[in-house]
């Protein structure tokens, strides 16, 4: 009986992501690649995410600026809002997320938050 409730519920979780990008695919008014973004919030930069499990060499830079986004509020919101915390989580974030469009988010992130950046970060992110 629980076995059947649990594989309903796992089959929603996993189904979420296509079935709100079909919803937000209906709606004239929202930019195009929105329903990417979607579909892919739970994908992962090693692959192991879901809806597909593709890897960072698939995401577009706009869905992995809402991952990371996602993955940073997400600390927030169960840790508060605290410098320390935010700056332990980004360079946690920065130790994964090394390759493909994630190096400039993580580089822009730590900006954002006047994280010290290492000085050949600096001349990358000052020549971009």
């Amino acid at each position: 009986e629980f076995d059947d409730v649990f594989s309903t519920a796992k089959k929603k979780v996993l189904d979420h992501p296509s079935k709100s990008a079909e919803i937000v695919n209906k709606i004239q008014s929202l930019p195009l690649g929105v329903d990417k973004i979607i579909i892919n919030h739970h994908e992962r930069y090693d692959g192991t995410g879901f809806p597909r499990g593709i890897d960072y060499t698939r995401l577009d830079p706009m869905t992995s600026i809402f991952i990371v986004s996602l993955e940073l509020a997400n600390t927030l919101y169960e840790t508060g809002f605290y410098r320390d915390i935010i700056i332990e989580k980004i360079l946690e974030m920065e130790s994964r997320y090394t390759k493909g469009s994630f190096i400039k988010i993580m580089k822009a992130l730590k900006a954002a938050f006047a994280i010290p950046l290492v000085e050949h970060e600096r001349k990358d992110f000052l020549n971009e």
